[in-house]
């Protein structure tokens, strides 16, 4: 009995002490539980940093791409040299003389187009010179011509995409002084010189664009247009007076005397600087390779103006003074093959013709034949 008793105070006491030790275990604070990290906790958010960046990097590469595809730009130059050398012995038995012959020239070529606005602008320039030892540097190629010829197409589909209202502007002329020969050069005979003459048209109208990639044709018509021609120096325009009153020289481009000033006395004086004309203009252009490895190319530019309201500027009738008249229309017509014979070497064959009744009542040619080194850059 007294076995049982103790046993069962035991046990209670055993009772009491664990239910104090739970008591004061209890966890009673009132913050939040740490929490606890795991493999699969998300990744923190990207800084506004590093979205502005991204952001601005993409905003470039998107302007980047969008000019390169609105842009067209090629450029293209080249380079030639010729040398003939001979020693005294061989030049006593069989004649020749030393030279030396150099040339350059220039391409250059853009195109912008944006929806349905277009901006075609070309450069085209050439230079050269012959050195022969019994005299000195005589020009042989000499001329340069920018065009700029902005549209704005009819529409994005059909026929309408060929068509564009247009507007044009071509200017011409060239760098050195030309003279017709080394004798005319020695005495002074000056033919030509840097804006004398130099050449401007001006046109409104519309403008058709081939579809086809192998025939690539532009035309340009503009039924309102301004051709002008100016002659800067100041020699080319002078003209003497004898005691009847009458010219002794005749000007080559067909300028005027200046208004208000027709000379009376014997004496020099001086044509007009520069002639105007009111009419249409047309225009033509063709740039195409005839094979696909780009081995032959051809570009031509044909151009023609009539005048039906002339010298609109000034008086053009004068007593004793032939009336100025524009019969026939001003024709240019430039014409360039190049053939690529080996990389960087090319052959260029070169021929323009020229027709202005006011300089020559006579077409004027020009040829030119050359092999050098050339090179273009494409943008794409």
């Amino acid at each position: 009995m007294l076995m049982k008793k103790f046993t069962a105070s035991l046990l209670l006491c055993m009772a009491t002490i664990m239910s104090a030790h739970a008591q004061f275990n209890v966890n009673t604070t009132t913050e939040a539980a740490t929490p606890v990290a795991t493999s699969a906790e998300p990744v923190a958010t990207q800084s506004a940093i590093d979205i502005e960046y991204q952001t601005a990097a993409k905003l470039k590469a998107e302007r980047k791409a969008a000019r390169k595809e609105r842009n067209y730009f090629e450029i293209g130059g080249k380079i030639q040299g010729i040398l003939n050398a001979y020693n005294k012995t061989r030049t006593d038995l069989k004649g020749g003389e030393n030279n030396i012959s150099l040339s350059a020239s220039l391409n250059i070529k853009h195109i912008y187009k944006k929806n349905l606005f277009t901006l075609d602008s070309k450069f085209d320039a050439g230079y050269g010179q012959v050195y022969q030892a019994s005299d000195k540097w005589f020009k042989n190629n000499d001329f340069f011509k920018l065009t700029v010829n902005p549209s704005w197409d009819f529409g994005k589909e059909g026929p309408r995409k060929n068509w564009a209202y247009s507007a044009s502007l071509a200017f011409n002329s060239q760098f050195d002084k030309g003279y017709a020969n080394r004798t005319e050069a020695k005495n002074g005979n000056l033919k030509s010189s840097f804006l004398s003459p130099a050449d401007l048209t001006i046109g409104v109208g519309v403008k058709f664009t081939s579809p086809e990639k192998k025939f690539p044709i532009k035309i340009n018509f503009n039924p309102l247009s301004c051709q002008t021609k100016f002659v800067s120096n100041p020699e080319l325009r002078s003209y003497s007076i004898d005691s009847l009153g009458t010219a002794t020289s005749k000007n080559p481009y067909g300028m005027l005397f200046p208004k208000n000033k027709k000379p009376t006395t014997p004496g020099q004086y001086y044509y007009s600087p520069c002639r105007f004309e009111g009419g249409s203009s047309l225009s033509i252009s063709l740039d195409v390779y005839f094979d696909r490895k780009q081995i032959v190319r051809y570009r031509t530019d044909m151009s023609t103006f009539y005048g039906w309201i002339t010298d609109i500027t000034r008086e053009s009738q004068y007593d004793g003074v032939e009336p100025y008249k524009h019969i026939i229309p001003t024709f240019k017509w430039n014409n360039t093959f190049d053939i690529a014979l080996i990389k960087y070497l090319t052959l260029q064959l070169k021929c323009d013709l020229y027709y202005d009744r006011q300089e020559v009542d006579a077409l004027q040619i020009s040829y030119f034949t050359s092999i050098g080194l050339s090179y273009t850059f494409r943008n794409k």
